[in-house]
């Protein structure tokens, strides 16, 4: 659905221009840039992306994810379907945003992408990236994020890495689209369903 289509939660009017979603994980308020910087919102930038975070939160609120705790994540299907397992490691990932040399940006570009001499590329460098197999541009290095990516085991004994938009604790109430896609399967005795809210 285009953006303009989408309800503000401030303003509560879906007809007077695009909206914006918070950038907090997991949330899906959506707002108008005006109506977020009339509110006092300032633009930040969490877990790599910029943008608002609604009034909904506050920095107590996130969930803390270890290896060993039960959850609920995406399962490596392409349907997006959803699965109870224990995470059985935590990783990073680090992206890259590079600035083209036609002023461009991309900001979620991986090493593999970007052609350096040694090691890790310096903020501020100039570099080669692979764009497609035969593509390769200029740009530089402006900015980096990393983000937590979590291996977790499924109670049928396969694995999936994900991020944390994709992962909930067993603590954290499950939004509806994720309910409605949690694979309900059984591994012998223990059957999957979901949290209720």
């Amino acid at each position: 659905m285009p953006l303009y289509m989408y309800k503000c939660s401030i303003c509560s009017e879906s007809k007077s221009g695009a909206c914006v979603q918070c950038i907090w994980p997991k949330c899906y308020t959506y707002l108008h840039v005006t109506c977020a910087q009339y509110s006092s919102l300032v633009p930040q930038t969490l877990a790599g992306k910029s943008g608002f975070v609604c009034n909904k939160h506050t920095s107590e609120e996130t969930v803390s994810i270890s290896v060993g705790d039960e959850v609920y994540a995406k399962t490596g299907s392409s349907r997006l379907q959803y699965a109870h397992g224990t995470v059985g490691g935590i990783d990073t990932l680090k992206t890259y945003e590079v600035q083209f040399d036609d002023g461009t940006l991309c900001s979620e570009m991986l090493l593999r992408d970007i052609i350096v001499n040694d090691g890790a590329p310096d903020l501020g460098s100039c570099v080669k990236v692979k764009w497609s197999k035969r593509e390769i541009y200029d740009a530089r290095i402006i900015g980096y994020t990393t983000v937590p990516q979590y291996r977790v085991i499924f109670d049928n004994g396969t694995t999936n890495t994900v991020t944390e938009e994709f992962i909930y604790s067993l603590n954290e109430p499950l939004p509806r689209r994720v309910k409605d896609k949690l694979k309900k399967h059984t591994n012998g005795t223990r059957p999957v369903t979901p949290i209720p809210l």
